[in-house]
């Protein structure tokens, strides 16, 4: 937030209201500016009465600002070193946080399950990851030491692997092996081919493509692989159900191929959005802060399913629909 005014609440005890602080403001909790210093200020007169400051802001310290405190300077109005309120309220104009961009080339996949890359040189490789370990190269000629669990290179956002659902039966899943812990994240999958019902594997029911999250305990080798379909993982299938828990539930417009579907995973709020070719499908599941770690992932459930993974993006669309 970008403060112009801030407002104090004084307690039920007149003789414990402030009258020598200062406000100070910080982004990162290590460097902490003062904007506004009171001595001897009896705005606080009454017990339980409110005062309003105006915040006049240093042209080279303007903000914004995550974290306030308020520190004492000196004695209160019963002449003690103590500083008390019940009451901390601050004004101004509020902006998102940034989001940090993660880099996925690792994958946690169904062994039989193909990533390719798309037109790119023979200088660049995706891993995929069996049990948590690189085991293979899929295309190229993989660079620097993956293998030997050094940091992946980074890759452009249009350098993405495609997920492509082999003619074996079963759902098949990928899971970014890179996860969040907190902070909001967006991510996105290109959606290059649903197949018809006719070429699902097993129980028609289930959803042919589903894009979302999964907790870090979430295992691509469960009995049950799909997203949504267990305690720790929310998805959104082509059909436009939100799932969790196995239960599938109307929420968006369908998705088909040439779509793109987004997630907006806000940690800090325990909040989960989806966006369609960057519209917000508005908000899809509350509490999703019950685990240790996120993961972006897909599952496939048809011969021929094909996503393309986007990676995250430094923000979502801002784009709603028209009755949001």
């Amino acid at each position: 937030i970008t403060p112009t005014h801030y407002s104090l609440r004084c307690g039920a005890d007149v003789s414990m209201a402030p009258r020598n602080w200062r406000l100070e403001a910080s982004s990162d909790g290590e460097f902490w500016a003062a904007l506004r210093i009171h001595s001897n200020d009896k705005g606080l007169g009454k017990a339980t009465s409110t005062y309003t400051w105006p915040i006049i802001l240093n042209p080279t310290l303007r903000g914004p600002f995550s974290m306030f405190r308020l520190v004492g300077t000196g004695a209160n109005e019963g002449g003690k070193a103590q500083l008390f309120v019940s009451g901390f309220e601050i004004y101004g104009t509020v902006t998102e946080p940034p989001m940090t961009r993660l880099t996925f080339n690792i994958f946690d996949a169904s062994e039989d399950l193909k990533l390719a890359r798309e037109d790119l040189g023979s200088e660049t490789a995706w891993v995929k990851s069996v049990g948590g370990e690189p085991v293979k190269a899929l295309t190229g000629k993989l660079e620097g030491n993956l293998f030997e669990g050094k940091k992946p290179q980074k890759t452009p956002l249009d350098d993405r692997p495609t997920v492509v659902c082999s003619d074996k039966d079963g759902v098949r899943i990928a899971k970014a092996v890179q996860g969040f812990t907190s902070g909001r994240h967006y991510f996105a999958f290109e959606i290059l081919a649903v197949p018809s019902k006719s070429r699902a594997f097993g129980n028609k029911k289930k959803p042919l493509v589903v894009c979302g999250l999964v907790s870090d305990s979430f295992s691509v080798f469960s009995p049950d692989p799909s997203v949504g379909s267990q305690e720790g993982t929310w998805g959104l299938s082509e059909k436009g159900q939100k799932i969790h828990k196995g239960k599938q539930v109307d929420y968006a417009s369908a998705f088909k191929r040439g779509d793109t579907v987004g997630v907006e995973a806000d940690l800090d709020a325990g909040t989960l959005h989806f966006y369609i070719n960057d519209i917000a499908q508005g908000l899809a599941f509350l509490d999703i802060t019950r685990c240790k770690a996120y993961h972006p992932a897909v599952s496939l459930n048809g011969k021929g399913a094909k996503v393309k993974m986007l990676g995250e993006m430094v923000k979502p669309p801002s784009r709603r629909p028209e009755n949001w």
